[in-house]
């Protein structure tokens, strides 16, 4: 009779997971492991661009790989970003750059291990990074 009664419960027990499991949305799921990780993205470039800048702060490298293979190429393209008076010609300069300022081995190790994979379609790098000086002079 006590093992017909915990069996029961044990089943029991697996029915309410699955239903407290399915009111949990994907945003706070994403953090538990990498096959709700995958599952979930951003949509707005805003949050998204906020979101790597904080992946790379905090070095969370294999969440910024993912990131990056999703969107290496929109990245890659020539469209100028500018951050804190200095004028990048693509996000991924900019990328670089802020692994460098915030010490984020991991993350920049990330970026030169997936530019060696894809080396044969990379274009050409941009050397110069432009400051711009707009204080008041008086």
């Amino acid at each position: 009779m006590n093992n017909d009664i915990l069996a029961r419960i044990s089943l029991q027990y697996y029915d309410i997971v699955s239903i407290i499991f399915s009111f949990i949305p994907l945003p706070i799921r994403r953090q538990w492991n990498r096959k709700y990780h995958t599952e979930c993205s951003i949509k707005d470039p805003n949050r998204l661009y906020t979101f790597t800048r904080t992946l790379i702060r905090n070095d969370h490298y294999f969440t910024f790989n993912s990131y990056l293979k999703k969107h290496y190429s929109q990245w890659s393209k020539r469209k100028l970003y500018i951050y804190k008076n200095m004028k990048f010609y693509n996000y991924i300069e900019f990328i670089r750059y802020f692994c460098r300022i915030h010490n984020s081995s991991k993350c920049q190790g990330k970026i030169l291990d997936f530019e060696k994979k894809i080396k044969g379609k990379t274009r050409k790098k941009y050397k110069k990074i432009k400051i711009r000086n707009i204080g008041w002079s008086n």
